[in-house]
C-alpha cells in the first residue's frame, strides 16, 4: 500500500542517493575486475575514493545534510562539558 505523495518523508537527498549507488556500482563493477592491483582495480578504487570524498565534502557544506560531521557549536560544547563534570 502506497502513502499518498505529501505523506512521504524522503530520508536522503538525491545526491546522498546517487553517491550511494555510484559507491555500490562501483564495488560491483570491481568483483568483475579482479585483478589486485591492476589499472582498472586502481581506477576503480581512486573513482570510490572521490564518491567518498564527494560524500563527506556534501556532508561539511550542506546546510540540511543528514551528516553528523559538523563540529558542535561553542556552547553545545560549554553545556555537554558542565553536563559531564556534574555526572
Amino acid at each position: 500500500m502506497a502513502l499518498p505523495p505529501d505523506t512521504r518523508t524522503l530520508v536522503w537527498t538525491v545526491p546522498i542517493r546517487l553517491g550511494h549507488w555510484c559507491l555500490a556500482a562501483l564495488v560491483v563493477v570491481n568483483l568483475f575486475f579482479n585483478d589486485t592491483g591492476g589499472k582498472v582495480h586502481r581506477y576503480i578504487g581512486y573513482a570510490a575514493a572521490a564518491v567518498v570524498a564527494l560524500r563527506l565534502i556534501y556532508g561539511l557544506v550542506h546546510r540540511h545534510g543528514p551528516s553528523g560531521l559538523r563540529p558542535p557549536s561553542p556552547s553545545a560544547c560549554r553545556a555537554h562539558l558542565r553536563a559531564m563534570c556534574s555526572g
